[in-house]
């Protein structure tokens, strides 16, 4: 759970993450570079021996989905509240639409295995049902719904429909691991990473696996734009704030701007 809580935070009330441009606890850039290497014990922060033992993930069977804790974290909805349009509810907000993706870019970039619970690619909302008379926090959201036979962890489809753009997110960055070995089988020693000055939830690294040359930028800041220098050549964008894929979005060279809570991935033409 170390990168889950790193990530997004330890509780969305007064835990927040990188993802939110927040340190909570014993988490510091150093250990969110650990996590990008497979949060191995050679860092002196992580728990694993090799990166294929580390199972990476932002959310599972247990706490709050990935999506309410960012709808928790900015304040959207609070923890005790009734939640009577469950439509509402569910469809993304611009800016939790960036933090899901933003948290998933860094997710699926990072050595080690990949895990995605149910619904997570669409920002599954679990909110218990007002039909439960008999539930004291009906109407709210469930931050571990593991005693519920009921709606509450139902797939409901027609949220996925209505967040598309997070899914296509998803999506694409499978398709992007899946394509290039780099994200799957990268050693520690062919990341390097790239200095970002005057931003402490910056971070950028350069990946070389065999012919493969990859840039990967994140800016976790919630106000301040990062601009950041390439290194020399061409660089293909494949992953941006709006998409993510194996197809180049646009060519660049020389400099990048990296806006608020976002992130990079560029392919070396």
């Amino acid at each position: 759970d170390q990168i889950r809580n790193g990530i997004k935070g330890e509780n969305p009330n007064n835990g927040h993450g990188w993802i939110f441009g927040s340190w909570y606890g014993n988490n510091s850039p150093q250990r969110i570079k650990s996590y990008v290497t497979g949060t191995l014990t050679k860092d002196s922060l992580g728990l694993f021996q090799k990166p294929e033992h580390a199972v990476n993930y932002l959310e599972s069977h247990d706490g709050y989905t990935f999506g309410d804790f960012i709808r928790l974290g900015l304040g959207d909805v609070k923890p005790d509240e009734v939640i009577k349009d469950i439509e509402k509810n569910a469809k993304l907000t611009p800016t939790q639409l960036k933090l899901n993706k933003l948290g998933a870019l860094f997710l699926f970039t990072s050595r080690g295995i990949t895990m995605i619970h149910s619904g997570q690619e669409f920002a599954r909302s679990k909110v218990l049902p007002l039909t439960n008379q008999n539930d004291p926090h009906r109407g709210m959201i469930d931050h571990n719904s593991y005693d519920k036979d009921n709606e509450v962890n139902y797939i409901n489809y027609n949220h996925a429909k209505m967040n598309q753009d997070l899914w296509d997110y998803y999506k694409g960055l499978i398709e992007l691991r899946k394509e290039f070995q780099s994200f799957r089988r990268a050693k520690y020693d062919d990341v390097e990473f790239i200095s970002v000055k005057d931003n402490d939830f910056a971070l950028g690294y350069e990946l070389n696996y065999d012919d493969e040359n990859f840039v990967v930028l994140f800016n976790a800041h919630p106000l301040k734009e990062v601009v950041c220098a390439l290194p020399k050549g061409k660089w293909e964008v494949l992953v941006d704030s709006d998409k993510a894929g194996i197809k180049a979005i646009e060519t660049l060279s020389g400099i990048i701007t990296i806006p608020t809570s976002s992130g990079f991935v560029l392919k070396k033409k």
